[in-house]
């Protein structure tokens, strides 16, 4: 691989569009896409459905209307210039929550389809992929989801060529 990138959510990286418009505890409908600007971002990524970016194991999603949901006291939720273009979330329904996923990626599972994997900078990860680092005992290991190989922030290789980052400090694998 060539490229690289940081990822976003938690589990890392799984921030899977929504098959279909995704309900939430209280009955709401997910917006179909949205923004939002997670803390450790500092800008505004738009996601799909619902995410537990920033509430890691619980899963929210920007719902659609004014009457149903939770009214967002982030000072970005709302509308006009900056804005979110939402002001309420809810908690998404116990299907769209991400138990399943984490437990599959902790034996090292990867969900079939592969999900896209969404990046900082939009990218889509390359699953799986393999490296070799000191962390590995310099052993090729092949890899199902974002790792922090070497930095304090989850990552993964990316499949298109000039998206990301460059991979001077990994040699291709």
């Amino acid at each position: 691989w060539t490229h690289w990138d940081k990822c976003v959510g938690e589990p890392a990286g799984y921030l899977e569009p929504a098959r279909e418009q995704a309900k939430t505890v209280q009955g709401c409908s997910c917006r179909e896409t949205w923004k939002f600007k997670p803390k450790d971002i500092g800008h505004q990524v738009v996601y799909g459905g619902c995410t537990d970016v920033d509430t890691p194991g619980t899963a929210w999603c920007a719902v659609d209307g004014h009457k149903c949901g939770t009214k967002s006291d982030d000072p970005d939720a709302g509308t006009g210039h900056g804005k979110y273009g939402w002001t309420k979330w809810d908690v998404c329904e116990k299907e769209e929550q991400p138990t399943e996923l984490q437990e599959d990626l902790e034996k090292g599972m990867l969900p079939y389809p592969v999900p896209f994997v969404r990046t900082e900078s939009g990218c889509s990860c390359m699953l799986p992929w393999k490296i070799s680092t000191a962390e590995t005992g310099n052993k090729l290991e092949t890899q199902y989801s974002c790792q922090r190989y070497d930095a304090n922030y989850a990552w993964c290789p990316v499949s298109e060529k000039h998206c990301g980052h460059d991979s001077l400090m990994y040699s291709k694998a």
